[in-house]
């Protein structure tokens, strides 16, 4: 993988999610409490612990975990999304990442799972087309492309289709 090219896709990621905030999305210390059906005192707690500033500053030891995506609304899939693009790009070998496996199973479609068609709806044209390019890299340049062949294909296909789409 030639460092051009990620540096490339990494700026290209930055500039598609630089007005991103997190808001009042959930985050991923609240997710989690949401996954073991925790009260609301229990998410306002866990809010408070993690980080909320900038994605691109994000602690890695936040995201070096597979990821509660799950759990999170759609302006805390938006935030932490790019997170883990960038985090997966900077870590060698990529691939072995936990935060790359992380990203792809959310970046899947699901047909039966209204959140992410509306999580996915959200992005903006330039966000979803710098989704894209991480998908086209990840696979041109993973050496077990044959295990994730399904997985790149079905979300390679959604991608491609949505970034020429232009959002609503």
């Amino acid at each position: 993988m030639t460092d051009v090219t990620r540096q490339h896709l990494l700026a290209s990621i930055r500039r598609a999610f630089d007005d991103v905030t997190l808001g009042d999305g959930v985050t991923l210390s609240e997710a989690r409490v949401i996954d073991r059906y925790g009260d609301e005192a229990a998410r306002r707690a866990a809010r408070e612990q993690d980080w909320q500033g900038p994605w691109w500053d994000l602690p890695a030891q936040d995201i070096d975990f597979y990821s509660p995506f799950s759990f999170l609304d759609e302006v805390g899939f938006a935030y932490y999304l790019p997170a883990y693009l960038t985090r997966s790009l900077r870590h060698e070998p990529m691939l072995a990442c936990s935060a790359f496996e992380a990203v792809m199973h959310a970046l899947s479609p699901d047909p039966w799972y209204d959140l992410k068609a509306r999580r996915f709806e959200r992005l903006t044209d330039s966000q979803a087309s710098a989704v894209l390019a991480f998908v086209e890299f990840a696979e041109a340049h993973d050496d077990d492309a044959d295990c994730w062949a399904n997985l790149y294909t079905d979300v390679w296909a959604y991608w491609a289709e949505r970034a020429r789409q232009p959002s609503p």
